[in-house]
Parts: C-alpha cells; structure tokens; sequence
C-alpha cells in the first residue's frame, strides 16, 4: 500500500523505511478485497441494465409502430358481419382488429419490460451504493493503516521520511475515492443521456401517431368533399344544403390541415432536437470511457501491491528455511566473548 511496502506481519521489506501495525494492515486488505468484489458485481448488473434498456427500446418502438397502424383507421371497427363479408369495409374492420390486438400484446410487453427494466434498475443503484460504502471503507481503512506507520526497526530512518511514506498512502487511498466518485458521475450521466434519448423517442413516436391520424383526417375530409361534389350535382333542387355541407367539409378540411402543419411542425422540432441527444451521449460515453481507464489504472497499482506482497513472503519463507538450516551452537555465544575479549 501507497510508497512503503510492509509484510504480512506490517514489517518493512526490502528498502521499505516503516513498519505497519499489523491490524491496519489487514483491514485495509479486507477492505481493498470487498472494493473489487463490489466493482465486479456492479459490472454485472450494468450489463444487465443495458441488456434491458435496449429491450426496452425496442419494445417501446413496437409499440409505437403499432399505434401508427391502429391510427390510419380511425372510427369504430364494426361488428364484421356476414352481410358486410365480402366488402372494403368488412375488410377494413378485419384489419382494424387485428391492428387492435397487435396494439394489446405490444402494450403488455411494453409493461412486462418496464418492471423488469425497473428492477434491473433498482439492482444497479443497489450495487453501486454497496461500492461507495466499500469505498469509503477503503479510504478509512487505508488512512488508518497509513497513520500506523512507525520508524522500521531494520535501519536508521528519519522522521520526515515517515511522514512523506504516510502522506503518500494517505494520497493514495483518498484518490481511490475521487476516481469513483468520477466513475458514478459518468454513469450517470450516461442513464440520464439514455432516458432523454428514449423521452425523445416517446415524443417522436407520438408525433408520427398524430400525423397518421391527421392524414387520416384529411382523407375522410376529401371523400366527405368527393361525396358533397356529388349531392349537389343529384340533388340541385337541394342546392342550399348541398352548400352547406360543402362549406362543413371545407372548415373541417382546413382544420385537418392546420392539425398536419402543427404536427410537421413538431416533428421538425424534435428532428433538430435529436443531434443535441446524441451529442449528449456521446460526451457521456467519452467521460466513461475516461473513468473506466482510471479505474483500471487503480486496478493495476492493487495489482503492483499484490505482487510486492507476494515476493515479501518469499523472501520471508527463503529467510527462515536459511535460518533453520544452521546448525545450532550452544557455545556460540561464549566463543564469540572470548574472541571479543582477546582482541
């Protein structure tokens, strides 16, 4: 951890200058473990979040789709009876219906999607609180375990170098949250950017059911005109009223037709509304993309820490099998006088 490499046992190693107190050191471990166990967790269930954001996509532009199509018909669809089988109309009430259960299945998966959706949702927000609180766990344990730090016993250290060993650690680990803090800011810049995008697609889709329907307007104000062309001319003892309706089928006309104008003119808007959306995602993916190197760039110095922490204890093993295999002397220790004593 951080610029001074202690063992297992919280002594320095190698040309490490403190020693660790062997309980923070520890925790600190246990802590850095439970970081990267909920990192992983939290990957899976943003996988499974994107998985269902793109179901729901497409489900919502089925459903969409089919309320274009239940649009162009417009009117009650009729009891499709014998006496009408055989006729437009009878087939037009056919495929009325059939648009109608379309619509009916494509509403309930649209249904299904959005509790799955919101679950997925739910499990992810779950799961990245779980690696704040492992964070901050880090954080305070990886302090703790840096204040512990203490002149090694192995050689002569100065004090200033103990303190620049702690305020290395201490920079370390509060970096580790900074680095979250940036990869949550990403993300959810990235969800927000993700429902904008679906908001603008539900407006779009409801612009388009708006503009079947107002083309659908607009044909029965040109057959009602077709068929007030034809009074008049079959009935012109009848004039007046003939005019009359002419004149209804006219305003109605003009109605239909300010509706359509009104409806291109919303759907021009969110065309040009669209390249901001997709500008704001792609922002969002460039900051994720930053934070997910950061993260992997924290994931590689734990790594550089593992492997000092392994090689320590080889070193500590190779040491001890050294020591056992000398032969223990009794009199080691008085020779050692006696020579002291004639030099």
């Amino acid at each position: 951890f951080g610029n001074a490499v202690v063992g297992v046992g919280g002594k320095a190693v190698k040309e490490g200058v403190v020693d660790a107190k062997p309980d923070a050191l520890r925790k600190a471990q246990r802590a850095l473990d439970k970081v990267r166990g909920s990192l992983d967790n939290l990957g899976l269930r943003q996988t499974e979040l994107e998985i269902q954001e793109e179901e729901a996509t497409k489900v919502e532009r089925a459903y969409c789709d089919a309320q274009a199509a239940l649009a162009l018909f417009g009117g009650d669809s009729g009891d499709g009876s014998d006496a009408m089988a055989g006729t437009a109309d009878a087939q037009a009430a056919i495929a009325r219906k059939g648009a109608e259960l379309t619509l009916k299945n494509r509403d309930k998966e649209r249904q299904r999607i959005e509790k799955t959706h919101a679950l997925a949702q739910q499990k992810v927000e779950t799961a990245r609180e779980a690696v704040g609180a492992a964070v901050q766990a880090l954080v305070e344990a990886g302090v703790a375990y840096a204040e512990s730090f203490q002149k090694t016993q192995a050689q002569l250290v100065k004090m200033d170098r103990v303190k620049a060993a702690q305020s290395a650690a201490k920079a370390s680990f509060k970096q580790t949250a900074a680095v979250y803090k940036a990869v949550k800011m990403s993300r959810d810049g990235v969800s927000k950017a993700i429902a904008f995008r679906r908001k603008a697609d539900q407006r779009s889709a409801a612009d388009i059911v708006a503009e079947k329907a107002a083309e659908r307007h607009h044909g029965e104000a040109e057959r009602e005109y077709e068929q007030a062309a034809a009074d008049e001319e079959a009935r012109r003892n009848d004039r007046a009223g003939s005019e009359s309706d002419l004149a209804n089928a006219e305003v109605a006309k003009s109605g239909v037709e300010l509706e359509e104008v009104e409806a291109k003119r919303k759907r021009d808007e969110l065309k040009a509304a669209l390249p901001e959306a997709k500008e704001s995602v792609r922002v969002a993916k460039v900051a994720e993309k930053d934070a997910a190197e950061a993260r992997r760039s924290l994931h590689n110095e734990c790594s550089k820490v593992e492997k000092n922490m392994m090689q320590l204890e080889e070193a500590k093993n190779a040491a001890v099998q050294m020591l056992q295999a000398e032969e223990y002397d009794p009199n080691q220790v008085e020779r050692a006088y006696d020579q002291k004593w004639q030099e």
